[in-house]
């Protein structure tokens, strides 16, 4: 029994150092990791395409793309001021960008209900100062896309 379990752990040992050599020495598929690369650069581009579509608002600092991949697009709106329409507002903006980010992928050819795609806004404030002058952000909320049911949601933060 001693003997076998000697074998079988020496050759568990000598399968492992091979499988490790092959990492090293196996060189990646070069076409297979440049086609990644253009393919995340063009989803980026849809992300951004999205983003370029829409009229920045004054009230807005910034959009940014947190984000974008065959699944999932994720952005954040950052407020320069909390918005004078309130909650009612952001959802709003939210869900244009959210949008936005569906007719992108919609005119690219995709179907995001039936590919499961997931996109979320995420609203914030940014720029406030605490009582001793730390730098703070306010999160309000966000929207994200339901493909089960192919709807937009919004969903408020408690502040």
């Amino acid at each position: 029994m001693k003997r076998l379990m000697g074998w079988t752990l020496k050759a568990l040992l000598v399968l492992g150092v091979i499988a490790g050599i092959r990492m090293i020495f196996v060189p990646e598929d070069a076409a297979k990791r440049k086609a990644s690369e253009a393919h995340k650069a063009a989803t980026m581009q849809l992300a951004r395409s999205a983003i370029a579509s829409l009229r920045m608002v004054p009230e807005w600092r910034s959009i940014e793309i947190n984000e974008a991949d065959d699944r999932d697009f994720s952005f954040t709106l950052d407020y320069r001021e909390y918005p004078s329409g309130g909650l009612a507002e952001v959802e709003s903006d939210t869900k244009l960008i959210a949008r936005a980010t569906l007719a992108a992928l919609i005119n690219s050819g995709h179907q995001p209900a039936k590919e499961y795609i997931s996109v979320f806004v995420f609203a914030q404030q940014s720029g406030l100062k605490g009582e001793t002058g730390v730098e703070l952000v306010r999160l309000i909320g966000h929207t994200s896309y339901d493909y089960g049911d192919d709807s937009l949601v919004f969903k408020p933060y408690k502040n």
